[in-house]
Order: structure tokens, then sequence, then C-alpha cells
């Protein structure tokens, strides 16, 4: 009743689905999704935390975040690109991705053993941040949102914006 009894509803004229062509190259279409310019952030929002819990926290000696080193935009592509690939290749556990092949145990040898350690790969995974942890309540705030919705805007606004450049729905 508040909202009155007269309903009118909105016309929108028939459109078609438009496709727009995509990049030659799948890694110049991963960049379109996944930019340079985000990703630095990323590594500075991390590094950032760490260093945060680093000084304020005492740490168990055996914590494998004592072991921290700054990451960088590649590392952080690199650890995208793992996680990528244990989404394809599946296996029991994490751990075993970096399992290696011994005597009376043939492993699958993944090459991601050459390029990033076990411990470092789980490092990433449970301290990366893809949004500010110190202004994330303010930002909540200000946007409207909770937190929880404020922690993921930057990077929803840029899937959409990324989504519209290749397909315009009907």
């Amino acid at each position: 009743p508040s909202c009155g009894t007269n309903f009118l509803p909105v016309m929108v004229p028939d459109r078609g689905l438009e496709v727009k062509e995509l990049p030659q190259q799948p890694l110049d279409l991963f960049h379109h999704f996944v930019p340079y310019f985000l990703v630095a952030k990323w590594v500075k929002y991390t590094n950032e935390w760490v260093d945060h819990l680093l000084r304020s926290r005492s740490w168990k000696p055996r914590a494998r975040i004592r072991s921290w080193k700054p990451t960088t935009v590649p590392e952080v592509y690199l650890w995208l690109a793992l996680l990528i690939h244990i989404g394809i290749h599946k296996e029991i556990t994490i751990r075993d991705h970096w399992k290696t092949s011994r005597l009376g145990h043939q492993g699958s040898d993944h090459s991601i053993l050459k390029v990033m350690t076990f411990d470092r790969f789980q490092l990433l995974h449970r301290y990366l941040r893809l949004f500010n942890p110190f202004s994330l309540a303010k930002e909540a705030a200000k946007a409207g949102l909770a937190k929880v919705f404020a922690a993921v805007d930057e990077r929803s606004r840029h899937l959409q914006y990324a989504s519209t450049e290749f397909l315009k729905p009907g």
C-alpha cells in the first residue's frame, strides 16, 4: 500500500546480444581481467599487512610467517597460475602437488616444484590481501556496504567493466 496501486512496467526495447572479438592470445585475455595495476595494489596491501602482523604480534619460533619476504607482482601472477594448475590437475591434497617420486612410490612430479615452494604458496594463500585491510571499515561505511562486500568491491567493479568490453547482453 505504501507504494501505490498503479504499476507501470518499464518498457525495454529488444536488442540483440553483441559479442566483440576476443584478444588473439589467451594471456592477453587473462591480463584484461587481472590487470597489472590491480595486482600491484594487492602486492602493496599484502606486504603492508604482513609487515603489520610481524610487528604487532609475537609468533612461535616455527611459525611460517616468520620466513616472510615481500611479494612482487610477478610472484602473485605465478601464484595465480599455480591456483589454476591445481584446479585443473586434481590431487588428494594441495600438498600432493609438491610431492616427488621416490623409491616405491611413483608420484606425479608436477612442474610447480620448480617455480614456488609449498611453504611460499601457503604463505601467499593465507596472507594475500585484495583490499586495503587498514581502511576497509571506513571504505565500507562510506560506500554503505558490509565489510565483506567492500573487500571485493574494486575487484567486482573491474570484472563488470572488463566483461562489458567483450559482451553486451541483449
